[in-house]
């Protein structure tokens, strides 16, 4: 069967001498795409499978096998990163925190990594945050009663979109606190 559809480069692995297996977000939620000859500088691949890039393939699937046929489309967001190490650090924990809990695929989903990947905040916690928080509200598991009472007004208005994340300035402490109980939160879904 010969399908095509648009995937978030999450991770690649070379695979054997010259081929690579590549971890990508999409339509079918987190999957490998095996690449063959992939690390061949003729077959010119190399640079496609760049974590946080945006391929449109076409490809076949056996099976749990997805194996690349042709790239059509691709939206080198990897470039971003080279910008400066903060923006490369940005993008490496919006990427990590998608890996780590984006199992299936939903539109909206998808639109939100991708607008999160593209994005240079200044204020990386507080936009990480909303980040999580989006997501939790996405899935149905957000509720401000999770929350100590005196951040649930900080925390709605960040995920209504009310408060610019930039603005809102919230203690290391604070931070990890509410991360432990997104996490949680998260927990549940395993």
């Amino acid at each position: 069967m010969k399908e095509g559809s648009k995937f978030l480069v999450l991770h690649r692995y070379v695979v054997g001498d010259e081929d690579l297996m590549v971890k990508v977000y999409g339509t079918y939620g987190i999957m490998k795409v095996y690449v063959p000859k992939g690390l061949r500088s003729e077959e010119g691949f190399l640079g496609f499978f760049e974590p946080s890039n945006l391929l449109d393939i076409t490809y076949r699937q056996w099976g749990d096998i997805v194996l690349l046929r042709d790239i059509r489309k691709v939206l080198f967001l990897s470039y971003l990163a080279l910008e400066s190490y903060r923006r490369f650090f940005w993008m490496s924990r919006v990427l990590e925190f998608i890996n780590s809990w984006f199992f299936y695929y939903e539109p909206e989903l998808f639109s939100l990594a991708v607008e999160y990947l593209t994005q240079n905040p200044k204020n990386h916690e507080t936009h990480l945050l909303k980040f999580k928080l989006l997501f939790l509200k996405h899935m149905g598991l957000y509720r401000d009663s999770l929350f100590p009472a005196n951040f649930r007004e900080p925390l709605n208005s960040l995920v209504e979109g009310s408060i610019d994340p930039e603005r809102l300035k919230l203690p290391k402490r604070v931070i990890v606190e509410i991360d432990k109980v997104i996490e949680s939160q998260l927990s549940s879904l395993l």
